[in-house]
């Protein structure tokens, strides 16, 4: 036969449930166990425990509180000689702190941090050596010259064409400007810094006073620049940039979010005034959507990008 623990007590009591104390005992000793009532067997009553914490805030603590009747407590005393025991003794631990790991005295302390805001690099997303130069490809206009395209005209009159009109040769020029339309979204906020330094980097390629900025949130219509006011359209022939990500990184569900049809309208607008619009998008070509690619000159704000892809898509763009 095994060993007989406190458990089987338990479990006999429960199965059996005795109607008195002495049952109880009783129970025990057949079971070869000692029982010793410490307290008053007279007293009856059940005490209620203290210091349990309800997880369920929503139980009263009035509410029918946990009782225990009295705990029989083990003696090797009444035992039978036959019986195997081991004391035990239960004790409570002690409120301790562990010590440190061993590499911890070896570990330098961080630097505190700079009460300067702000003090942290930018990167820019364009090559700065670069920024120049894509500003310009990006946003230069043509202009019609009084001096004659000889180039044209040779290969014209080789290919045995007559000359109804002398070719006049196009040059490119920044000189009318450009409207800058900064998306101010909650989807471009990690952008912010960028904005700020790419019309720090405009005003310094085009000139202060050739370049009007207007702040919007969702649809460049919305201009939150002048409360109560609507986007004042630019001059025929101007170029319009938008730092914006047309949607692409926004959520789905957000109100500012402006929709794909919203864009085309606009964009369409524009182009009936001779205005081209060129967004500095700083997604990848796979994420912006296709029906914009054709009404909007998009370049992706990117260190990758490079003069000459800009200036290809400009020029598919004019071509058609």
């Amino acid at each position: 036969m095994g060993d007989i623990l406190l458990s089987d007590l338990l479990l006999a009591l429960m199965k059996l449930q005795p109607a008195d104390l002495g049952t109880s005992q009783q129970i025990a000793g057949f079971l070869g166990l000692g029982w010793i009532d410490t307290i008053n067997h007279q007293n009856e009553n059940v005490k209620e425990v203290e210091g349990i914490h309800r997880r369920d805030s929503n139980v009263s603590r009035d509410a029918s509180a946990i009782q225990l009747e009295s705990l029989p407590v083990l003696s090797t005393d009444s035992a039978p000689d036959n019986a195997d025991w081991a004391e035990t003794t239960i004790e409570a631990l002690k409120q301790r702190s562990l010590p440190p790991p061993y590499w911890f005295n070896s570990v330098q302390a961080m630097p505190a941090p700079s009460p300067t805001r702000g003090s942290t690099t930018l990167e820019p997303l364009f090559e700065p050596a670069l920024t120049r130069n894509l500003l310009t490809a990006a946003l230069q206009t043509e202009r019609n010259a009084e001096l004659i395209d000889l180039e044209k005209i040779i290969v014209q009159l080789s290919r045995g064409e007559p000359l109804y009109n002398l070719p006049v040769e196009r040059l490119p020029t920044l000189s009318k400007g450009v409207q800058v339309l900064v998306d101010k979204s909650e989807a471009m906020l990690p952008f912010s810094r960028d904005q700020k330094e790419l019309l720090v980097q405009l005003r310094r390629v085009i000139g202060f006073e050739r370049v009007q900025v207007d702040v919007f949130n969702g649809l460049p219509e919305h201009v939150l620049t002048r409360s109560g006011s609507r986007l004042v359209s630019p001059l025929p022939g101007t170029p319009v940039l938008l730092l914006t990500d047309l949607r692409v990184g926004g959520s789905a569900y957000s109100k500012a979010n402006a929709r794909v049809e919203d864009w085309l309208v606009f964009a369409r607008r524009l182009a009936q005034r001779g205005c081209p619009v060129v967004a500095f998008v700083p997604y990848p070509p796979s994420r912006w959507p296709t029906p914009l690619r054709h009404v909007i000159r998009i370049v992706q704000w990117d260190r990758r990008t490079t003069v000459a892809q800009v200036r290809a898509r400009m020029r598919c763009a004019r071509e058609g």
